[in-house]
């Protein structure tokens, strides 16, 4: 047999980020929300999500870090933005189920940023 092993890929764990700034009311610094989208498989629990916050103070050069848990709302906002934009994908991305995804979509579309296109959710572009 060819290669080092029967092992799916060498990566253990994979990390995305989302870019949460253009939502924020607070533009300073990099906004993003961390997900992972393949832990450890020996990892018994599934890993949260974080929102992270890095703002440079210029006058002294130093980083304040902040970081709490991700509204499940941004996570799925941010995985349509990321072009991920059918029910079934995205239940599979958030490990939720597909009734949930829907009742997130009802919200988006009650809201006006939202809009169901066959299949598909699409973001509505809003007027500037």
């Amino acid at each position: 047999m060819r290669g080092t092993s029967k092992r799916e890929d060498n990566v253990f764990w994979i990390i995305a980020l989302d870019d949460t700034k253009k939502n924020a009311d607070d533009k300073r610094g990099a906004r993003f929300i961390s997900r992972f989208t393949k832990p450890s498989r020996n990892t018994q629990e599934d890993v949260p999500t974080y929102e992270w916050h890095f703002v440079t103070d210029e006058a002294t050069g130093t980083v304040s870090i902040g970081c709490k848990l991700a509204q499940t709302m941004d996570v799925y906002l941010g995985l349509i933005e990321d072009g991920v934009t059918e029910c079934g994908q995205i239940a599979q991305e958030m490990k939720i189920s597909p009734a949930t995804v829907s009742r997130f979509a009802k919200k988006g579309i009650d809201a006006g940023w939202l809009k169901k296109e066959g299949r598909e959710y699409v973001l509505v572009p809003h007027e500037k």
